[in-house]
């Protein structure tokens, strides 16, 4: 099924709650709901979109194979609004932006999605972030509150190397990859932060320049 431009006037304050029991839900448009919650998940298939952003009040997006928005960005404009992305084997996005929740996740419990988004919080910062995946490629992390990120089985590779949330917040990050270290620039939770790394071989800051 094939979506075009899906126009906020007409799911003001509302939902727009959509299930594809087959095959996979294609957005061709651009998708901007305001004040309106964006609800999809595609049973058995995939959650496609052809680079375009995608801005609601709350977005939550699940599917038995893959979401890929492409580089378009993911906009959660509620006070307190979230973004939910949960996909079996991929979840492909631009940058995220939220001030509540951001989660990325399996659908099932035993498998892990392969992760690849761009920055997060760099327009506004979530107040919490979870990430969860077989590998997860990030760009630039910017946080208001505790973050995780744990790649379960390959790679957490951080393009820019930089981590940032508020001070006295819990950041805890995870590579498993067998043959490369997790490398960094900085990573900041203020003064009475917390900051976790578990790699499987190894821990490098580079600095660039």
């Amino acid at each position: 099924l094939t979506f075009g431009t899906v126009p906020a006037s007409q799911f003001a304050g509302g939902t727009f709650n959509f299930t594809s029991t087959s095959g996979d839900i294609n957005l061709a448009g651009n998708t901007n709901l305001g004040t309106g919650n964006f609800v999809m998940l595609a049973n058995n298939g995939s959650i496609l979109n052809d680079s375009t952003d995608i801005t609601a009040a709350n977005v939550t997006l699940t599917a038995n194979s893959s979401i890929d928005v492409d580089t378009g960005a993911i906009i959660a404009t509620a006070t307190g609004g979230s973004i939910a992305l949960r996909a079996n084997t991929a979840v492909t996005t631009g940058d995220l932006n939220a001030p509540g929740a951001i989660n990325i996740e399996s659908r099932f419990c035993c498998s892990s999605p392969a992760v690849m988004i761009g920055d997060v919080g760099n327009s506004t910062a979530p107040q919490t972030l979870d990430i969860f995946g077989s590998t997860v490629d990030t760009g630039t992390i910017t946080g208001a509150g505790d973050i995780t990120i744990a790649a379960n089985s390959g790679l957490l590779n951080i393009v820019g190397g930089v981590v940032t949330s508020i001070d006295g917040s819990t950041i805890d990050l995870r590579s498993s990859s067998g043959t490369t270290p997790f490398s960094f620039n900085s990573i900041d939770a203020g003064v009475t932060g917390t900051v976790r790394i578990n790699s499987n071989i190894g821990i490098e800051q580079v600095f660039g320049g």
